[in-house]
């Protein structure tokens, strides 16, 4: 845990935000940003019959972040949660792309 990061939610809840809105729910969010444009990107190169591409992407990418996190980085600590917030993550990245180059097509 970031200690600056558990002070800001301490203050936020102190201004009214709602008690669900911990650090794990900031963490799995922001994950799933992280991983957004990662899904996006890769649709964008292969096309968007490749869809799969960006979400099976994202799910491997993710799987090995966190199996170096498990066997390299013992301060770090892997996650199946991290996993799914950043498989998720692709996957919106893969529908983002996909209304785009729709709209883009249309033009």
């Amino acid at each position: 845990m970031h200690p600056w990061l558990v002070r800001a939610i301490a203050a936020g809840h102190r201004l009214g935000a709602p008690r669900w809105l911990g650090y794990d729910a900031v963490e799995f969010t922001a994950n799933v940003v992280f991983f957004l444009p990662f899904g996006f990107f890769v649709l964008l190169l292969f096309g968007a019959r490749a869809w799969w591409v960006g979400m099976l992407g994202g799910f491997l990418a993710s799987c090995a972040i966190e199996t170096v996190q498990a066997l390299f980085l013992p301060a770090r600590f892997a996650s199946v949660d991290d996993v799914l917030a950043n498989t998720s993550g692709a996957v919106l990245g893969v529908l983002v792309g996909i209304v785009v180059l729709g709209r883009l097509r249309r033009q």
